[in-house]
């Protein structure tokens, strides 16, 4: 006896309709008002996001660890096909530019760096004197944090400053170090603010901490590490052969306890370092002179190191390596910008992506650190700027011409997919104080540029973001 598509019972349309694609999926509930019964079971919206995340390895398009279980249905159902259309969109050879908004904001001086907060339409600028956050719908200031220059608030930002961005369940958390030169012995100045979300209508910006720590002697500062636990600087000193670097930090809760680790590491003789905070503890990573990076996992009584050999496209004995810069995102990725001088004087502009695994185990000796090989991307041009998305998997390059998409593929065969994203012509002036952002997690990209008042051309005067929408 043969069954009809409308008589079989619901669970088994609804565990049907969740091993097809969400094209797939729609056609099937259009073909019948039985059917049509799918599209109001919130599990079959919370089954489309979760194979986005877990088979397309896509990030799910609202901000990290929210629980979407306990969203409504219209909220499921959009999220669901925004993210479809955005994962269709850049898997396609030539990305569609859906929209695009430009708006103006309060001129607040000098801005030194811009954060989006990955799946909620909000964007940071960091000020000289304190950051300020932005509506990207309604262009409106959600809140600021202004910081004088007093004892224990260490600002302005210098040249010589770092700062860097981490995002948790609900907000994200700003480090910011400075030297302090106030006093009778130059200190560290050590800020953190965070931003909470949970409620888009009431943006809360507060500092979470300050303090002036000590300045090590001839040391310089490399990199901040921040989450919402814990807070650490990593010092170099070129002149010392034994334990050249070392790391401070303290936790959130526990503000006067600085603890100072001298770090298990080698690095070359002029490095850059990049790290991650994850829980308490910290992974830090250098170059070293191989060429190859070098890691450290860090906890409060152990320390793994871990070693990656960098692949030459040209392997050849006279080939120099210059590393640009480098990032690392929790909890598995890292990214590195490196340029290759290669005998003949050509220069190869790479982008290495490499997974990692941490797994800490405080009580006993089986913690490790484990590092994967390396997925390369060489572009044409020198490359300007890259940013990176809070997850690591995305990579937006920049250089003087065109804006490029780069998305890290894992499985058996990891691998990364490049795509020009169709910037309009106009946008493609870029000029050096220009500051990009990527959002991920929505399929955005923010422009914010600062330009002189101009009677010719009103549109393009003052200062004001520009938003690229791909879904």
């Amino acid at each position: 006896m043969s069954v009809k598509l409308p008589d079989l019972p619901l669970d088994i349309l609804l565990e049907l309709a969740k091993q097809l694609d969400l094209s797939d999926s729609l056609h099937l509930a259009a073909t019948c008002t039985a059917c049509a019964v799918i599209l109001h079971s919130a599990s079959f919206w919370i089954e489309s996001l979760h194979r986005l995340e877990n088979i397309h390895q896509r990030p799910i398009p609202c901000p990290p660890g929210t629980d979407i279980t306990s969203l409504s249905l219209d909220a499921l159902r959009n999220m669901a096909v925004h993210a479809y259309k955005l994962r269709k969109n850049w898997e396609s050879d030539s990305p569609l530019l859906a929209k695009t908004r430009s708006f103006k904001i309060a001129d607040e001086g000098y801005v030194s760096d811009v954060f989006a907060i990955e799946g909620t339409h909000i964007v940071v600028t960091v000020l000289r004197h304190g950051l300020a956050c932005w509506s990207t719908i309604s262009g409106e200031c959600l809140g600021r944090c202004d910081l004088d220059s007093g004892k224990d608030q260490n600002w302005p930002l210098t040249p010589t400053s770092r700062s860097s961005v981490a995002q948790f369940a609900g907000g994200c958390s700003l480090g910011f170090v400075c030297y302090d030169h106030g006093g009778k012995q130059p200190t560290l100045g050590v800020s953190v603010i965070s931003v909470y979300h949970r409620d888009p209508e009431a943006i809360t910006v507060s500092l979470t901490f300050s303090r002036n720590w000590p300045f090590p002697d001839s040391m310089m500062i490399q990199c901040i590490i921040v989450n919402e636990n814990a807070v650490g600087v990593v010092m170099f000193n070129r002149h010392k052969d034994d334990d050249p670097s070392c790391l401070l930090y303290c936790r959130i809760a526990e503000p006067q306890e600085l603890h100072c680790l001298a770090l298990d590491i080698q690095p070359a003789s002029e490095p850059r370092f990049s790290g991650v905070g994850i829980g308490g503890d910290f992974v830090v990573c250098t170059e070293n002179s191989g060429p190859s990076v070098e890691f450290v996992h860090t906890t409060p009584t152990h320390q793994h190191s871990a070693r990656l050999d960098i692949p030459a496209s040209r392997p050849d004995r006279r080939t120099k390596f210059i590393f640009e810069d480098c990032h690392m995102r929790p909890p598995t990725y890292g990214i590195i910008n490196v340029t290759l001088r290669l005998p003949d004087d050509e220069l190869a502009h790479h982008v290495l992506f490499w997974p990692a695994e941490y797994s800490p185990a405080r009580d006993s000796t089986h913690s490790s650190l484990t590092v994967s090989p390396v997925c390369s991307y060489q572009h044409t041009r020198f490359i300007n700027h890259i940013v990176v998305s809070s997850s690591g998997t995305s990579v937006l390059v920049r250089d003087l011409k065109e804006y490029v998409l780069l998305q890290y593929i894992p499985g058996t065969t990891p691998h990364v997919e490049s795509r020009r994203l169709p910037i309009p012509a106009k946008a493609m002036r870029l000029r050096e104080y220009d500051l990009v952002a990527l959002d991920d997690r929505l399929g955005v990209v923010y422009l914010f540029r600062k330009s002189r008042n101009s009677r010719s051309n009103p549109e393009e005067s003052g200062t004001r973001f520009t938003v690229f929408e791909f879904a």
